[in-house]
């Protein structure tokens, strides 16, 4: 049975790579992409993710792009996650998310807030029109942009997103599923649903759970 309840029909195994292929507009890797995973990317399994924006991490972490915009890679800190792990990947409707860490907006507010506050204060404290143009600016885009870290001697970003899961096996990386990022607050769910989908194809990715 598919997560929507309906039955499944048997696919061969160059059925299921042709899939795979389709997917990942034929990539080199597109054999270590879960089937989930390519399911979820063509559309055919619940919402489907902003696709160029997986892609854009998944070539990075394949050393196809040089360049990547959100977080490095990390292994999950905790059980039942440990030892997989997770990318970030950038979408619009994160902008929001990115901007509110930046300024510690979920525990009321950092130093770093206050400091920006009281710096346009003082150089435009006297022109209400332009202290209100540059705080409303350094606010949103400054702060978005003090996320993306671009820099020549470093090209990586800091934006955080939702994440693109995926095991080390020798010495290649296995793509599992993409996740909310709020899907981490109930990790045996997760798993739950990533050994679901992937335990049959990728069982070495759960052997250490």
């Amino acid at each position: 049975m598919d997560e929507a309840g309906k039955q499944s029909t048997s696919l061969s195994m160059e059925e299921v790579r042709a899939i795979k292929v389709a997917a990942s507009n034929a990539r080199p890797y597109s054999d270590r992409i879960s089937f989930q995973l390519a399911l979820r990317l063509l559309g055919f399994l619940g919402s489907q993710p902003d696709v160029g924006a997986v892609f854009d991490e998944l070539d990075y972490l394949e050393s196809i792009c040089p360049v990547s915009r959100t977080k490095p890679a990390a292994m999950f800190k905790k059980a039942p996650l440990t030892p997989l792990w997770h990318k970030h990947f950038f979408t619009a409707r994160h902008i929001l998310k990115n901007i509110g860490i930046r300024w510690g907006i979920d525990d009321g507010g950092n130093a770093a807030l206050l400091g920006m506050v009281e710096d346009i204060a003082k150089e435009y404290g006297d022109n209400s029109e332009m202290w209100q143009m540059q705080l409303a600016h350094q606010f949103t885009i400054g702060a978005f942009e003090e996320r993306l870290c671009w820099r020549d001697n470093f090209p990586d970003g800091n934006l955080t997103g939702d994440w693109i899961i995926f095991c080390k096996h020798g010495g290649k990386n296995y793509y599992l599923d993409v996740a909310h990022h709020t899907e981490g607050k109930k990790p045996e769910v997760l798993i739950e649903k990533l050994q679901k989908g992937c335990l049959f194809e990728f069982p070495f990715a759960f052997s250490e759970q």
